[in-house]
């Protein structure tokens, strides 16, 4: 995991090396391993150096694309990696192993309880796998089978009177259509009573 920080400070083909995007990028990698809890500073050095290098080598190939694009996309993918290797999942997407990864980096401590061993090629302890592989596995809730039977709903006495009333003038047309005539009726004398 040596990686000669003078790597950093190779010039570009076209004779330069744009500064200020690569320390921009340094500084966006540097908080995104951050993020991750890892703050022990020459560990966190260490896996920056390594990151950028490799972005470098993809940037010498592409010159089109932003230093920061490439050097986050690398971040990204490296961990990927890193945890499809110690989760061994051959059946998830490249998004799913890298959010699925996290999961089981901060459920397991991996961050506290193994920080020397964040992002190593090299063979990680079992029992970090293990802690790893065992907090992917319980982070969904135990499925319980439940039956829920239907229950009536009791409504109160106001809409149990209106369902009444709504099923007497389903059963009697003739007395709903009393009650409609009375209702418009009396709504025909107040208003006369009320203009006069």
């Amino acid at each position: 995991m040596d990686i000669p920080v003078d790597s950093l400070e190779r010039e570009s083909s076209d004779g330069g090396l744009d500064e200020t995007a690569w320390d921009e990028a340094y500084s966006r990698v540097e908080s995104y391993l951050r993020a991750h809890q890892i703050h022990r500073r020459l560990l966190l050095s260490r896996l920056v150096n390594k990151i950028l290098t490799r972005a470098m080598e993809i940037y010498e190939e592409d010159r089109q694309r932003d230093p920061l694009v490439v050097a986050m996309t690398e971040a990204d993918r490296t961990m990927a990696v890193w945890f499809d290797k110690i989760l061994q999942q051959e059946d998830i997407q490249h998004k799913r192993i890298s959010t699925r990864g996290r999961l089981a980096l901060l459920m397991g401590d991996v961050p506290k309880r193994w920080p020397e061993h964040f992002l190593l090629e090299e063979q990680v302890p079992k029992s970090m796998a293990d802690a790893m592989r065992e907090s992917y596995l319980k982070a969904g809730p135990d499925l319980k089978f439940s039956n829920m039977s239907p229950r009536p709903i009791d409504l109160g006495p106001i809409v149990n009177a209106a369902e009444g009333t709504w099923e007497t003038f389903q059963k009697k047309p003739l007395v709903k259509a009393l009650v409609l005539w009375a209702g418009f009726l009396s709504l025909l004398g107040f208003v006369f009573y009320a203009t006069r």
